[in-house]
């Protein structure tokens, strides 16, 4: 199965540039046709609604949101967070914070909006 890379710009805004990947899925859908999975973050400008669901130690929380850890920066997964830190709920536009328990930054993955 192969992968493709596409990259497009916006044309209403200059800026925007969104990185998109498409992979061919087996099987047909109902309707018959190719199916694909894309995935990806879409990051635009400001004036436009992020699509991102993870974001790392620092960044701002788009949503009102629950979100859970999803590994460390370094790639790791250990030392595991405590049950208190596996999954914390931020308002828009507080910072993700790190595991203050193993004192390193981590990613945070969108469980809910709220």
């Amino acid at each position: 199965m192969s992968t493709s890379s596409i990259e497009c710009r916006d044309e209403t805004a200059e800026a925007a540039r969104h990185h998109i990947r498409v992979t061919p899925v087996r099987g047909l859908p109902a309707g018959g046709g190719p199916r694909f999975g894309i995935s990806g973050d879409i990051e635009m400008n400001s004036t436009t609604t992020t699509t991102k669901t993870r974001f790392k130690t620092g960044e701002e929380s788009p949503w009102n949101a629950k979100y859970r850890f999803d590994g460390y920066l370094d790639g790791t997964w250990t030392p595991t967070p405590t049950p208190e830190e596996h999954e914390i709920e931020l308002s828009v536009d507080e910072n993700f914070p790190p595991i203050r328990s193993a004192n390193k930054a981590c990613w945070w993955k969108l469980h809910q909006r709220l």
